[in-house]
């Protein structure tokens, strides 16, 4: 069970005595026996008798009850989010309601004279165990923030004091507070129902914005893979139409060969180095030969493509680049040094 609850809970307010002195007066809660419910941590009830457990037990708190602003003592994280508001000198019961007197910094008190702080929120651990006598004591306060988050509304109008007209208690020693207590898990049973939404919001805003980076990085990524295959079937293409130009190549094998150059360099190199012209280059006008040339023995490069073509429609391999290997390996490539 959660060992702290937070409370943001009442209005604060700075009252200038004829003493000089100057207190703020915080309403921590209101006594109710009708449960407040809270939309995270469920049903929250604070009667008559939660009320006097808190009174009671904060005499019996070993230590000084601080105040801070927005509970940055709960966590500090920086000198600036654990700075002192002030101490705690009184908490009493006062008609239906639990209030607790802060001797406030000057900054505290100037930030609640100015209005920029108006409200308050007490942290009050559930089940606090005393270290002196090693029992858990209850509800026990252990520190009051100003913040402008209350949880519970509507509380009733602050009455205007001076440290004169409130008997407190006489200020009590600071001492560490148990180690077991400390870290222990806070609830904070504030008002966070805007927080929340606002972080909801900017989650989404940043999830929609990393789906529109990733699609126009996939669209970098596709336009600049096609081009790189645009490039390299254009490499390919010239490599065949030089070929072409040099007789070694019909238009007939363009395809083909097309395919081997961008599957394999370095075997359309070996293999097309080795043809010998299988198109007469005649001069402009002159007639054919009664017959074909011979086909060159380097024509396996044809051969090999079509191989390669057939292994992979028969599912013997998973890419045509596989289905070449395999084809090479039974022209015995490999053996003759073609690898």
């Amino acid at each position: 069970m959660p060992q702290h609850i937070q409370l943001r809970a009442a209005e604060v307010a700075v009252h200038l005595g004829d003493a000089g002195k100057k207190l703020v007066r915080i309403q921590i809660f209101p006594i109710s026996d009708t449960p407040l419910q809270h939309p995270a941590y469920g049903e929250l009830k604070f009667d008559r008798a939660f009320a006097e457990r808190v009174v009671e037990n904060f005499r019996s708190y070993a230590g000084a009850v601080t105040g801070d602003y927005d509970h940055g003592t709960d966590a500090p994280g920086s000198p600036e989010q654990g700075v002192s508001a002030g101490i705690v000198r009184s908490v009493k019961i006062e008609g239906d309601a639990v209030y607790a007197y802060l001797e406030p910094t000057q900054r505290a008190l100037r930030y609640v004279e100015e209005g920029e702080y108006r409200l308050a929120s007490p942290t009050v651990a559930i089940d606090w165990t005393n270290p002196a006598t090693g029992k858990a004591q209850g509800p026990t306060l252990l520190a009051v923030a100003l913040t402008n988050r209350p949880f519970i509304r509507g509380m009733e109008p602050l009455a205007a004091i001076d440290a004169a007209s409130v008997a407190l208690r006489a200020p009590k020693e600071t001492q560490m507070s148990d180690p077991k207590n400390q870290g222990a898990e806070t609830i904070a049973l504030a008002d966070h129902n805007a927080q929340v939404q606002a972080l909801r919001d900017n989650v989404a805003s940043l999830t929609e914005r990393l789906n529109q980076t990733t699609a126009s990085l996939n669209a970098v990524t596709a336009e600049r893979d096609a081009l790189k295959t645009e490039q390299a079937r254009a490499v390919a293409l010239a490599d065949v139409q030089k070929l072409e130009a040099e007789g070694k190549a019909t238009p007939a094998e363009r395809d083909a060969l097309v395919k081997l150059r961008l599957a394999d360099a370095q075997l359309f190199a070996d293999l097309t180095s080795k043809r010998t012209p299988v198109v007469p280059l005649s001069p402009q006008g002159a007639s054919a030969p009664a017959t074909p040339p011979e086909a060159d023995p380097s024509k396996r490069g044809i051969a090999l493509s079509q191989r390669a073509e057939q292994l992979v429609a028969e599912k013997k391999a998973k890419s045509y680049r596989d289905a070449l290997r395999i084809a090479k390996a039974e022209a015995g490539l490999e053996m003759n040094g073609l690898d």
